[in-house]
């Protein structure tokens, strides 16, 4: 992450905007090394710089973020994401049933019913 940084800073420094595709590799580098607070952290600065976020970039986080089982952030994401005009499907929902699972949560069954009840896939 170290040379990516030195390369956005670089970027930067030449008068280059990062677009989402800077952001998304930033994002996703930093799920990759399991550094949620970088990765949310990026996701922040992204948004509020005017870029949105895709939807690759809400599952990366979502599945990094129930793989940590950080499930309060999981699910933040999910309704933003959501929010913001994104349809349900099971990519983005399998990750919370298998981190609720991990936790024995009851809501990994709920969440799987209301995707069963909804046909969700």
């Amino acid at each position: 992450m170290k040379k990516a940084m030195e390369c956005l800073e670089s970027m930067e420094t030449d008068g280059f905007e990062p677009d989402i595709i800077v952001y998304c590799s930033i994002i996703s580098g930093y799920c990759r090394c399991n550094n949620i607070k970088n990765a949310v952290q990026w996701f922040n600065i992204m948004v509020e710089s005017g870029v949105a976020p895709d939807v690759y970039i809400y599952t990366c986080l979502v599945d990094r973020c129930s793989k940590l089982l950080v499930m309060d952030i999981a699910e933040l994401l999910l309704a933003k994401m959501y929010r913001t005009g994104f349809s349900p499907n099971a990519i983005n929902d399998t990750p919370l049933i298998h981190g609720y699972r991990k936790l024995g949560n009851e809501k990994a069954y709920k969440l799987h019913r209301y995707m069963i009840k909804e046909s969700i896939s």
